[in-house]
């Protein structure tokens, strides 16, 4: 073997077992937030010194490796913090950097587009912003279940900012949403004073339609 290709392959090595040692340092870096992010998702009951533990997890973690799942977990920890001890705009503005960075990483991502539309939505960004965020989340991820309820009620509140092309992609959320939980579409309809919106979208199924108002006499 000559001396350069040696050379060569100890350099290689080197460098290999460097970016080893960055990821696995990464990797340990998360641990103590995992359990925190897994509670969240579960809809567990999460606590001001866990939602700390998650965030400062998060920033060790993303001093090894730059990984989108991490900035978006980041952004997730410093909204938490901000719905429990009503933090500045500056706070706000970091939840929304860190999830904006973890969407131009991985842009498909319901989810993150939600916390994305809820954190323009905190630093008084315009309605058509928050909308367009919603909307992608809807690209991403038409059907996804657990965002049901919290989606639909922001896509209602938004929706007479949408353009006329984008009426037909909230008309499908609300038809969706009718099949599976007719009750919740009833509750975000009224929360969101929509009710005139859900009823243009249910109006070509007269049964849907009489459901639905049928449920709203019973509300009122």
């Amino acid at each position: 073997m000559s001396r350069s290709l040696a050379v060569v392959l100890v350099l290689s090595s080197l460098a290999l077992c460097y970016l080893s040692f960055r990821l696995l340092s990464y990797e340990l870096a998360l641990v103590p937030g995992n359990k925190v992010v897994k509670q969240f998702n579960q809809k567990k009951p999460v606590e001001i010194d866990e939602i700390t533990r998650l965030r400062a997890s998060r920033e060790r973690s993303l001093a090894w490796h730059q990984h989108g799942e991490a900035w978006g977990e980041l952004g997730l920890a410093l909204l938490l913090e901000d719905s429990r001890t009503d933090r500045d705009d500056s706070h706000r503005l970091a939840a929304l950097s860190a999830i904006g960075e973890s969407l131009r990483r991985q842009p498909v991502q319901p989810h993150g587009w939600v916390r994305y539309a809820i954190a323009l939505r905190r630093i008084g960004a315009t309605p058509q912003a928050v909308g367009a965020a919603l909307l992608f989340s809807v690209r991403t991820g038409p059907y996804t279940v657990e965002l049901l309820a919290p989606r639909l009620r922001m896509l209602l509140r938004h929706a007479r900012h949408f353009s006329g092309e984008t009426d037909g992609v909230v008309a499908t959320q609300i038809k969706y949403a009718w099949r599976l939980d007719p009750q919740r579409v009833v509750e975000a309809a009224l929360s969101a004073d929509a009710v005139d919106a859900v009823a243009n979208a249910l109006a070509d199924n007269d049964d849907d339609l009489a459901a639905f108002v049928g449920q709203l006499v019973k509300q009122r």
